[in-house]
């Protein structure tokens, strides 16, 4: 995709250096137990899988969250005073379009949305549709890692951060914390920020929605094998991995772990031995935490934020918080 007058994309995630993401990569396989970031799921084909995750009879945090805003976001979002969006994590474009048609039409034209994600591909997709959808919208979008590269996003004013999906809950609780101080740092007085967040319920439905009964999740597990193999030039044969995935009552969190079927060798260039994997063995690829109030209120107050309107379903499976900076 070209850059316009009405959207540019700005790659700061493929400046990293390439150095930094293998050294990332090999340290989580050759330490025990193994682990891998889950950002690096999502290369063309994780986008794909994850966007067919989403539209799971088992997979309820999407269909929840989105009914959340199809309820709430007609009574809030005139009444927010912004220019600017500025969604981390963005994905695909199917939330942030429920955010632009509750925009009253005289001002859609004056506002700027600024995606943030890893997934170039992703974006150019949600760019396209966005743009046929609400013509006139300025999107000026960044390829990066919004933990890390927060810094990334431009100075504005009059801005609403939107971190949609549960996706706090794939951060460890300080992790968690120091992301949204990381926001809370970037706000300005008058900027908000609504958060998506997967509330803790019965275990089977959790357990259901991270083992689909078609496979589609064991598929994005198994590809962050495939995305881990592209960056180190190595062969990790994905296939040779089952899917586990389980709730973890002590520490509230879902986990994703693919478990080797048989022992595996696997040649990695400028490492002197190969890495080797025993049948049995895990490797850690995601955290979904699920929340109580309690831990909200801890998470914002740690976070430098303060909680200002809770929006939940009426089962209080999923809820949307909105934040300002304390």
């Amino acid at each position: 995709m070209e850059n316009g007058p009405d959207v540019s994309i700005r790659d700061s995630y493929g400046r990293m250096d390439p150095s930094e993401k293998r050294a990332e990569l090999v340290r989580g396989l050759e330490n025990r137990p193994m682990s891998l970031p889950s950002r690096y799921f999502y290369d063309r084909r994780g986008s794909r899988l994850f966007r067919e995750i989403t539209r799971l009879e088992e997979y309820y945090p999407a269909r929840t969250e989105k009914a959340i805003l199809r309820n709430v976001l007609p009574g809030i979002i005139p009444g927010m005073d912004f220019r600017e969006l500025v969604e981390l994590g963005s994905g695909d474009c199917s939330k942030i379009s429920m955010v632009l048609e509750s925009i009253p039409e005289g001002s859609l034209a004056e506002t700027r949305y600024i995606p943030v994600d890893v997934s170039r591909s992703a974006m150019e997709t949600s760019a396209l549709e966005l743009l046929t959808r609400f013509p006139g919208l300025r999107i000026r979008g960044i390829v990066a890692d919004f933990c890390r590269q927060l810094d990334e996003v431009p100075e504005g004013r009059r801005r609403l951060f939107l971190l949609f999906s549960g996706t706090v809950g794939n951060f460890e609780p300080d992790e968690a914390k120091s992301l949204l101080k990381g926001i809370a740092d970037q706000m300005e007085e008058g900027d908000s920020f609504i958060m998506g967040v997967d509330m803790l319920k019965e275990r089977s439905l959790m357990e259901d929605a991270y083992d689909d009964i078609e496979g589609v999740t064991a598929c994005f597990n198994r590809n962050i094998l495939n995305v881990t193999g592209g960056i180190l030039s190595a062969d990790i044969p994905s296939k040779c991995f089952d899917h586990l995935s389980f709730f973890n009552d002590d520490e509230s969190r879902m986990e994703m772990h693919p478990v080797a079927r048989s022992d595996i060798r696997i040649e990695i260039p400028h490492l002197e031995e190969p890495l080797r994997i025993r049948r049995g063995e895990r490797i850690h690829t995601e955290n979904s935490y699920k929340y109580t109030t309690g831990m909200l209120e801890d998470l914002a107050e740690g976070g430098g934020m303060r909680i200002m309107r809770m929006f939940s379903d009426c089962r209080d499976w999923f809820s949307l918080v909105e934040m300002e900076a304390s």
